[in-house]
This record gives structure tokens, sequence and C-alpha cells, in this order.
């Protein structure tokens, strides 16, 4: 209980923009001095998503604030890179973070395989919502997520039935929703991949292409290359799935702005 007190009086600081709320936080996050002895790891990456909530709502464009959120994701993509062995709240914690600060930065080309590797749903679940709501897509993944929980199959059918204002959606939507009833996710992956395939195509001979869509883009790729019998059968295959489908919508819809 006491390391869990803890946890939730760093996460609390991180509501506080005052002086010796983020100095108390940069302290435990060893960017003010490097730490002595063995850190206690989850409360360095608590307290790194706690300073990215406190630089979230600064202005980007503050010179002053600029090198400190630079900082502050220096030390996060260290951990990420250098602490092989991190726990599974302490990664998902950074993940978090990394995308509060820079929602279309490098989180973005390992979104889906890093979703899926914990073979945890509420870390995949975590991970994709936070990503694509600090990328601005509505409507949320959550209620489609929700309508999955409530009615196994509900959650496809409204994805689909709203991402069918486009042609390869509609087109496909029967086979679309037999695939997800069936639990074929390696065929549902095979048509992402190709879809995705298409609009980076379309997108780079028409000069319309953006950095989130080509990141987004090659992670869902590199996911759809590498799932075999064993990962359709993961525990978080199906979220992985409908993530995918949800992602595509929204890189067809900020295409056809």
């Amino acid at each position: 209980r006491a390391s869990f007190t803890r946890r939730e009086a760093i996460f609390c600081l991180g509501a506080y923009r005052d002086p010796a709320a983020e100095a108390a936080l940069r302290e435990i996050a060893g960017l003010t001095n490097p730490p002595a002895g063995d850190p206690d790891i989850e409360a360095v990456c608590i307290s790194l998503k706690s300073l990215s909530r406190i630089y979230r709502g600064l202005d980007t464009e503050d010179d002053r604030t600029e090198p400190l959120r630079q900082e502050i994701l220096a030390r996060i993509r260290h951990l990420l890179d250098d602490e092989p062995e991190l726990p599974y709240r302490g990664r998902l914690d950074l993940r978090l973070a990394e995308a509060i600060l820079d929602p279309e930065g490098p989180q973005l080309v390992t979104l889906f395989e890093d979703a899926a590797r914990p073979e945890s749903p509420s870390f995949a679940t975590t991970r994709f919502m936070i990503a694509f709501r600090r990328l601005g897509f509505e409507p949320g993944l959550d209620g489609y997520l929700r309508a999955e929980v409530r009615n196994p199959d509900r959650g496809f059918e409204e994805l689909v039935e709203d991402a069918s204002e486009f042609a390869v959606f509609k087109a496909q939507r029967a086979q679309l929703l037999r695939w997800a009833s069936l639990e074929e996710y390696q065929a549902l992956w095979a048509w992402l991949s190709e879809q995705v395939s298409d609009l980076q195509t379309s997108s780079r001979e028409e000069g319309t292409t953006t950095v989130w869509v080509e990141r987004l883009a090659g992670s869902m790729k590199r996911y759809a290359a590498q799932i075999d019998e064993a990962g359709a059968r993961a525990p978080t295959s199906r979220i992985v799935t409908l993530s995918g489908l949800y992602a595509l919508h929204h890189m067809l819809a900020a295409d056809d702005d």
C-alpha cells in the first residue's frame, strides 16, 4: 500500500504547475542530479509522466519551455532504449508520457508492435487510446471498444459502418465483418497492409503525405508482416485489429481533407 500511495502522490504532482512540484518531479526522475544507488524505476517513470502532463498544457512555441520538453523526452527515450527489464506499468507510463509530449513523434513508428508485445489487453487498450486521442481522432476508440465488450462483433460493425464513407471500406464491408466474426485476423491484416500501402503511394504522388500517417502506416505494415497463427490467437489480437481498422479510417479522413 505504501508504494501505491507514493505512486498516487507522484501522479498528483503533475496537476500542479508550480516550481516546487516541478522541482520535486525532476529530482525523482533523475533530471536534476544523477540518482544515488539504484533508483525506484517505477517512481522515475511515473514522475516523467507527471512532468509530461505539466508541459502538455504549456505553449509549445515558447522557447523557454521547449528545451525542457526535449530534456524530458530524451530521458524517456533513454529509459525505453536502455532498460529492457522495465516493469509493465513503468513502460506504459513512459509510452504515455512520450505520446503526451510528442503526439506525432517516433513512438508511432512502433505503436502496433509495442501494444501487442506484452499480450496484455489493458496495456494495448491504454496505449492505443492515448496515442489516438493525442492525434485528435474523433470519435474516440473507446466507444468502439465498449461496444465490442458489450456485444462481440458490435464494435467492429459500428466502426466499419462509420468508415464506409470511404469506398475501400464500403466495398469490403461484408468481408471485413466476416473476417472479424471468424477471428481471421491474418486476412484482415493483409487487407489493412494493402490499404495503407496504397494510401502511402497516392499521398506521395499527390504531395499530401504527413509524418504521422507515414509512421502509423509503417507500424501497421510491420505488424501485418509478422502476425502468424500464434499472434492471431494472442489475447491482444482483437484489440490490435480493431485499432488497425480505426487508424486506417482516420488516415483516410486526413488524406481526404
